[in-house]
């Protein structure tokens, strides 16, 4: 709390030192013949540099040093305008511009711009007048935040949360219920037990904006109940420019500290494994067995982690682009961007197993995570103008995330044994975006619009030579564990190919409306197109010990190589590979889908409504092995067909010019995943549960309404209050079933329920008083918050969840993002400074669901505050301060119980303080398992709460440089 007084100190003597000697001129431009406002006007103080352009509202802003001016209002086809103004000290002083058109006879003058769409403004411009709902976050407003990475982002738009490493959720649906693009166009995960792309993949330095929309329309796939965010990345510049950066920081628990790492491979600093992690060929041979007289050292990588200091985290960047004109209204355009940045975690805290039904705890670890990150992009984007109505672009992406975490834990395990374990985990991502996109506009006023594309997506998701090791102690010795399996290496390796296309047009009925810019009736009708191929395999090979040897299988748990290498030498030990044929599997879905929608402005200016519906006709193909099956057995196959109909109706009424009440209905689906319908037995961490898809699954049906209030006050200024609603029928849940080993599986439950109310607010301080503040001008403040209700129907479901009710898995009772910003210009305009504190806080969510008996683990509430500092100038140099997630709180995980006296009919005590799991409620009736020996009464006596995990974080501190060429 010291860095913030000390910041909020140092502002106020800056802005006490200009308030005397600078003030603010304001006012809004528009057209003397229409009332429009005039976009791009000059505005300035004669004989000065001080000025400004006006933005898509026709407002302007500048400071300028007190005194008495004359100020000129200049544009295009427009008679110079001029004015005597007075620029005070320490106040903001509004001047309104009307421009008269030039009676000079002047040829059509078409203006061509590019609109910022990573600006606040021109976003919060582009909501106001949009027909459907939609949020938008820009680059400016990503900066400003401090985000670094889109999954970040998207945690501060409302009813948005993040949920460990289970990905986002949106009004409490989780990854199943998201979808993902990129300038329109889908994108693969490479994840095979997720949906949505790990959307951390995406840095914020090559977004230009990302849309999100929690309602549905017929131009999108339908697949989707929570929200689609479409990730569009950054376009051509207007004027060339060349940015260079480069960043540094620490993490308050890792920095400059002891840290735990491998170093497999010459790359991996940068995130790539090189050939440092291959698996051995020799041991792709299912069927070898290791020669007796020789030590089988096939592997060229250690055992033993190494012992390093942390670093201090890095990041450097460039981006550069520029425009040509060719011809009369040609031009080529190009955009290029190469980006690494890294980062060094560690979390000491408390890692245990689920309690079970009586609160006792198979598995607890006392444990420490070392995680090390790197993350490059690289971006290369040309756009090409014909003329000022055909114009193609072609968008390339390519990004490398990379995460090497070892993981040291010691405590009794599931066996009851007193245990040392080490797990070295390296995840290797990797994508390529390639798109084609075109528009065509033909026609008086543009009546006609053509948009297609075709695109290009690999993904690649490798987990190379992950080692487990686990040593049980006893005393001050430790012992290899004999358990077969528990000492392995594993490999696995996703391949995902996605060629998508789309064309869609667009038609203006009757005549223009000049003052509305559009047709009064749209017609919009189009086909997409979506074909994907993935190959998944794993492989593990397990250090097993033989029957009947009789080493005392002593070992060093620092440095354990050499006395594995002599175990394997003497033949006491050896390398033996996963025997089951369950290791791969190949899958497809095809999506060839049509839409068609209208929409007309009912009370031109007023009251528009669009109406439409999609057609999705699917297939899914699965082929693999089950467990049991031998080599030369054929593979399996699952198909699933499935035709869908998506309709949807928005309508957006405009109570003033300030004001919209929106409203939107719509059904879409929840499709199963491709590993989600396939019958075969894997495991998503070897040594733990057992998971086999259902062939029987269908697509779920989300119906989904939405009303919304908002207004814009003023320029960047937001106030909105929506509330919806969502059914889902035959939602799709992963659920525990019967089976001797803990095993899970997925299935189609009754239904369930999804409910709330968001607040959005954008605010200027200084509006929301009636005397005006020059000091107050400068902040702003941002809030957004959502109450949520959800439930969960389990009944009549095969299913062995403790509940047959219960809320969402991750969804919480309510969501906070607050942030107040500072911006003002300091050294006659010299200097732009932007001071932002954010926080976020949510309310207890199920992290996991309760199994047999156990109650659900809750992750319990906790706030983030992040302070960000960032400098400009002369436009040219920038420096950037960010102290993130400065009250570093305790992430904590937990389950609840509760202490019960129970009575047979008779009022006979049965069990006294036997423990049950409080959210069972005292109607027996709802315990499983317990009728059958007479309880009929119950007396509460008391609750309790034990701890699953538990761990902190750090506080992340880096400073920016930046420098622009232009």
């Amino acid at each position: 709390m010291k860095l913030l007084l000390l910041l909020v100190t140092f502002l106020s003597l800056l802005t006490s030192s200009t308030k005397a000697q600078n003030g603010t001129l304001n006012g809004t431009v528009t057209d003397g013949e229409t009332g429009e406002p005039v976009i791009g006007a000059s505005v300035v103080l004669e004989g000065t540099t001080h000025g400004a352009s006006t933005d898509i509202d026709g407002n302007y802003q500048f400071a300028a040093p007190a005194g008495e001016y004359t100020l000129i209002c200049t544009f295009i086809g427009y008679e110079k305008t001029s004015k005597p103004a007075s620029v005070v000290s320490g106040e903001s002083t509004k001047y309104d511009i009307v421009l008269k058109v030039s009676a000079e006879e002047l040829e059509e003058v078409q203006i061509v711009g590019k609109i910022d769409k990573t600006s606040t403004e021109a976003l919060m411009v582009e909501r106001k007048k949009a027909d459907v709902m939609i949020q938008s976050i820009g680059a400016s407003e990503m900066s400003v935040k401090g985000v670094s990475d889109v999954e970040t982002a998207l945690t501060k738009v409302s009813g948005v949360s993040k949920v460990g490493s289970k990905g986002i959720f949106v009004r409490g649906l989780g990854d199943r219920y998201n979808l993902a693009i990129m300038n329109g166009m889908p994108v693969p995960s490479t994840d095979p037990n997720m949906k949505v792309i790990p959307l951390t993949i995406f840095p914020s330095d090559i977004v230009q904006n990302l849309e999100i929309s929690k309602t549905y329309t017929p131009n999108f796939y339908g697949d989707y109940a929570g929200a689609l965010t479409d990730i569009n990345i950054k376009e051509y510049p207007d004027e060339p420019f060349l940015n260079v950066s480069i960043k540094g920081g620490f993490n308050t628990q890792a920095s400059f500290k002891d840290f735990r790492t491998y170093k497999n491979g010459d790359l991996e600093y940068l995130g790539f494994t090189g050939d440092g992690r291959q698996i051995p060929d020799d041991m792709l041979n299912r069927h070898f067995v290791p020669p007796s007289d020789v030590a089988p050292d096939f592997f060229s990588n250690s055992w033993t982690p190494e012992t390093i200091t942390a670093p201090p985290s890095l990041g450097v960047g460039v981006m550069g682009g520029n425009y040509y004109d060719i011809g009369a209204e040609g031009g080529l355009g190009f955009i290029a961007l190469l980006d690494f940045e890294n980062s060094y975690e560690r979390r000491d805290g408390f890692y245990g197993a689920p309690h079970n039904a009586q609160g006792g705890q198979r598995i607890a670890y006392d444990g420490v995570e070392w995680e090390y990150d790197a993350n490059t992009a690289a971006m290369l984007n040309v756009f090409y103008r014909f003329n000022l109505r055909h114009s193609i672009s072609f968008n390339n992406l390519y990004v490398n995330e990379a995460s090497n975490e070892v993981g040291e834990y010691q405590g009794r395990d599931n066996e009851n044994r007193t245990v040392f374990s080490r797990r070295n985990t390296y995840v290797q991502n990797q994508l390529y975006v390639g798109q084609l996109l075109g528009r065509h506009l033909f026609g008086e006023y543009d009546r006609f619009g053509v948009d297609w594309g075709v695109s290009y997506a690999n993904a690649q998701g490798d987990e190379p030579d992950r080692k487990q090791n686990i040593f049980n102690l006893a005393g001050n010795t430790s012992t290899l564990s004999r358990i077969p399996g528990e000492n392995n290496r594993f490999y696995s390796d996703l391949n995902e190919d996605e060629i998508a296309t789309k064309l869609g047009v667009k038609y203006g009925l009757g005549a223009f409306d000049a003052t509305a810019d559009r047709y009064r009736w749209t017609i919009e009708a189009g086909y997409q197109g979506k074909f994907k191929d993935r190959e998944f395999d794993w492989y593990q090979m397990n250090l097993n010990k033989l029957t009947g040897s009789g080493s005392a299988d002593l070992i060093d748990i620092d440095n354990p190589t050499p006395t594995i290498n002599d175990f394997l030498a003497s033949g006491d030990w050896q390398y033996q590979p996963y025997s089951g044929q369950d290791t791969e599997f190949t899958a497809k879905l095809d999506i060839n889908s049509g839409y068609g929608m209208a929409t007309i402005d009912v009370i031109p200016s007023k009251l528009t409504i669009g109406a439409g519906a999609r057609v999705e006709v699917s297939e899914q193909k699965v082929t693999f092995k089950g467990r049991t099956d031998r080599l030369e057995d054929p593979f399996r196959e699952v198909v699933y067909d499935e035709t869908e109909l998506l309709p949807a109706v928005n309508a957006k009424y405009t109570l003033k010019n300030e004001a919209n009440i929106r409203f939107a209905a719509s059904r879409t689906i929840t499709r199963p995943g491709l590993r989600e319908i396939t019958p075969f037995l894997y495991q998503e961490i070897p040594g733990g549960a057992f998971v086999t898809g259902n062939p029987d699954l269908i697509n779920g049906s989300n119906y989904n309404v939405d009303l919304k209030y908002e207004v814009f006050p003023n320029r960047d200024e937001l106030l909105s209050i929506a509330v919806f609603g969502k059914r889902l029928d035959d939602p799709i849940e992963k659920i525990a079933i019967s089976a001797t080993e803990t095993r899970y599986s997925f299935a189609n439950i009754r239904q369930a329920s999804v409910a709330g109310v968001e607040v959005e607010l954008n605010k200027r301080l200084n509006n929301l008083f009636s005397k005006k503040s020059e000091l107050l001008s400068h902040f702003i403040l941002g809030f957004n918050a959502t109450a949520l209700y959800t439930r969960t129907d389990l009944r009549d479901t095969d299913t062995q969840n403790t509940e047959k009710e219960r809320k969402l898995q991750g969804a919480s009772p309510y969501l906070i993002n607050a942030d107040l910003g500072y911006e003002s210009d300091y050294l006659g305009g010299d200097l732009n400074t932007i001071f932002t504190i954010a926080y976020n806080v949510f309310g207890d969510r199920i992290f996991a669901t309760g199994q047999r008996g156990t109650s659900d683990i809750v992750e319990r509430s906790y706030g983030t505050l992040d302070l960000i500092w960032q400098n400009t100038i002369r436009e040219r140099f920038g420096v950037k301060i960010s102290v993130k997630n400065l009250t570093n709180p305790t992430i904590r995980r937990e389950q609840e119980f509760g202490e019960y006296i129970r009575y047979d009919a008779d009022g006979n005590v049965i069990g006294v303080d036997d423990r049950i799991p409080f959210t069972f409620g005292t109607d027996p009736a709802d315990w499983p398992d317990q009728q059958a020996i007479g309880v009929v009464a119950t007396d509460k006596v008391g609750e309790f709460t034990r701890t699953v995990e538990s761990f902190k974080r750090g506080i992340n501190i880096s400073i920016a440089l930046s420098y622009s060429f232009k």
